[in-house]
């Protein structure tokens, strides 16, 4: 028979990770929309709210490709230096 105990230090053994996430990818989403739209009126075109969305999700996309890339880069990484390591 399997008892499950859960308790405080459990719910918050995970936030860590999970809060660097969320800093890392809205970072780096900042950066990507505010580069994109200084792009997109660069030649003084009046804003609209259309175009900012199709920026937004133009962005969204972006920042996750970036994401998975350096989350590849730093596994990588990581089982490189496991192998030379041991």
């Amino acid at each position: 028979m399997c008892v499950c105990v859960f308790t405080s230090a459990g719910l918050y053994r995970g936030w860590f990770p999970v809060v660097t996430s969320v800093c890392c990818s809205n970072f780096v989403y900042f950066y990507v929309f505010t580069g994109l739209k200084a792009i997109a009126y660069k030649d003084g075109a009046k804003p609209y709210p259309a175009k900012d969305l199709i920026l937004a999700f133009v962005a969204g996309k972006n920042v996750y490709c970036i994401m998975y890339m350096v989350f590849v880069l730093i596994s990588v990484a990581y089982y490189c230096y496991l192998n030379v390591n041991t």
